[in-house]
C-alpha cells in the first residue's frame, strides 16, 4: 500500500532531521567485522578447561573480553553449555536477586511510514489492520490491563504522523491518569522510534519509565536488506559505525 502525500511529506521531514543530526554528530568506527570473524575463528573448538576458566572469571562480575566471549560462543559440548546456563543463572541472582518483573504489552498505534522487512507494522503489510487508538480506547485498554493486576506496561507505537511525540505524550498521560481504586499503571515504558533531543525531553517530562529502541543488527549487509530506501533508520550513522568494504 502506497503512502499518502501527507505521510511522504512527514517521512521526508524526519529523514532530513536524521541527516542533519548525523552531519553534526560524527561517530568513531567501533565495529570491526574482520576482527570479529578473526576472533571467532581463533577461539573455535575451545578446550573444556578454557571454557571453565572463562566461566570462573564471569563469576567475578567484571565482564569478559571479546576473546573470552568467543570461547563461550564456540562451545558446543552439552555439558559445558549447561554449565554456562548455570553460571548465567548464578550471575542473574547476584545482580537482580530472585525476582522477575513483568509488564503487559500495550499496542497503541500500528500505522507506520517505514517498511522494515521483518516487522508486521510495515506500511506495505495489508494483512494487518492498522489502528491508532483514541484516548478513550486507550483508557479502556488500561482498565482491562490493571483489572488483572498489572502495574507496568510497554506501550508500542508505529512511526507515523498520527503517533508523533505529541501523541505519545498524550498517550502516556492517559495511561497514568486512568485509575480505578488501587488499579493503576505505575510505570509506563515505551517502544517507539528514535526521537530528537527536544522530543526525548518532552517524553521524559511526562514521566516515562524507560524508552526502548532496538538495533536489530549491526551486520552491514543484513542492515541494508532489512531497511529499504526511505526507511527512517540512521543509514548514515550505520555507515560511519560499520563502513562497507572499500569505503
Amino acid at each position: 500500500m502506497a503512502l499518502s502525500a501527507r505521510e511522504l511529506s512527514w517521512r521526508e521531514n524526519r529523514l532530513e532531521m536524521i541527516r542533519r543530526y548525523e552531519e553534526e554528530e560524527k561517530r568513531q568506527v567501533f565495529i570491526d567485522e574482520g576482527q570479529i570473524w578473526s576472533i571467532l575463528e581463533k577461539t573455535s573448538n575451545p578446550q573444556p578447561s578454557q571454557v571453565r576458566e572463562v566461566l570462573a572469571k564471569a563469576k567475578e562480575l567484571k565482564g569478559l573480553t571479546p576473546e573470552e566471549t568467543g570461547i563461550l560462543i564456540n562451545t558446543t559440548d552439552h555439558e559445558l553449555i549447561q554449565e554456562m546456563f548455570d553460571t548465567a543463572f548464578w550471575i542473574k541472582n547476584q545482580v537482580y536477586g530472585n525476582r522477575i518483573v513483568l509488564f503487559a504489552p500495550l499496542y497503541v498505534s500500528s500505522p507506520c511510514v517505514n517498511d522494515c522487512v521483518y516487522c508486521g507494522f510495515r506500511h506495505s503489510n495489508e494483512v494487518v489492520e492498522k489502528r491508532t487508538l483514541a484516548m478513550e480506547e486507550l483508557a479502556e485498554e488500561v482498565r482491562v490491563i490493571t483489572s488483572v493486576g498489572h502495574k507496568r506496561v510497554l506501550a508500542v507505537f508505529g512511526e507515523h504522523p498520527d503517533s508523533d511525540v505529541h501523541y505519545i505524550c498524550r498517550a502516556l498521560e492517559t495511561i497514568y491518569s486512568t485509575k480505578e481504586g488501587r488499579n493503576e499503571i505505575r510505570r509506563a515504558n515505551v517502544n517507539a522510534a528514535p526521537l530528537s533531543k527536544e522530543e526525548y525531553e518532552m517524553v521524559r517530562d511526562v514521566g516515562i519509565g524507560t524508552y526502548q529502541i532496538f538495533q536489530e543488527t549491526y551486520h552491514q549487509d543484513t542492515y541494508r536488506r532489512l531497511y529499504p530506501k526511505g526507511t527512517l533508520k540512521p543509514f548514515l550513522q550505520m555507515e560511519a559505525l560499520c563502513p562497507a568494504p572499500g569505503l
